[in-house]
């Protein structure tokens, strides 16, 4: 991706090949969307710490896709140790009770 021999530069003014990969999602995702929502995965649990369930979302913040994954732990009996929340190679949130 070139522009007058330039790289082409975005938000924080690295080279788009030198971008990590969540942020090169990110400009992906916003050029060709208007929404600003951010593919979150949720993994849950079990008593072992072992993954029983897991659930991808979009969400517009980190605030709002805590909230969602608290309400799907609380509907997930099988998830007793509590869950992960992840955006692409990024924790977000551990919650453990």
């Amino acid at each position: 991706m070139r522009r007058n021999g330039q790289h082409a530069q975005h938000s924080d003014h690295r080279p788009f090949y030198r971008a990590t990969y969540a942020q090169r999602v990110r400009w992906r995702y916003s050029k060709y969307n208007e929404s600003r929502a951010v593919f979150y995965r949720s993994y849950f649990l079990g008593r072992d710490g072992g993954i029983v369930d897991r659930l991808d979302f979009h969400a517009d913040d980190d605030a709002s896709a805590v909230s969602h994954s608290r309400a799907k732990y609380a509907e997930t009996p099988e998830a007793e140790h509590g869950f992960e929340l992840w955006e692409a190679s990024r924790q977000v949130h551990k919650d453990q009770p």
